[in-house]
């Protein structure tokens, strides 16, 4: 038996453990755990003893759209105006999506055809126009709805 073996122990599938129960791993431990699931093994007699979970952190990355309606209060004055709340600043574009707009344009070098072919894949409801980013003047502007080019 190897140093890696030596437990004895086995995974849900029946073979060998990759490293022994003790040994931690030092890059995934001060990682933020989003999500945590239980994996039952299969098979469990009854005379075995059950002895605590063993970690095993997966990483990954998702990339989808959070997309916010807010209902904004409206209310009729005695006169007959209306006074309707205030929406939040910037546009109809958070400060994230517009900051990988950029980043993906400038630094990665995507066109942008293709960065709107992607944002459309993802789910995303945008326009050429918002993405036309290579107007020096208007490549925050344009995100933010403070200039011309926004599709509503």
């Amino acid at each position: 038996m190897d140093e890696d073996t030596a437990g004895g122990g086995t995974d849900n599938t029946g073979s060998p453990r990759s490293r022994p129960p003790n040994r931690k791993n030092k890059k995934t431990q001060d990682l933020e755990i989003h999500h945590s699931e239980v994996v039952k093994v299969e098979g469990v007699h009854k005379d075995w003893t059950f002895k605590g979970y063993e970690q095993y952190v997966v990483q990954d990355l998702r990339i989808e759209p959070e997309n916010t309606c807010y209902l904004l209060e409206q209310w009729e004055k005695p006169d007959g105006t209306y006074v309707i709340a205030k929406a939040p600043e910037g546009g109809h574009y958070r400060a994230t999506l517009v900051s990988y707009i950029l980043h993906q344009y400038y630094h990665q070098h995507i066109t942008q055809p293709l960065l709107l072919e992607q944002l459309k894949e993802l789910g995303f409801k945008i326009s050429a126009a918002i993405l036309n980013v290579s107007q020096k003047s208007g490549k925050r502007r344009a995100m933010t709805g403070e200039g011309k080019g926004i599709s509503d």
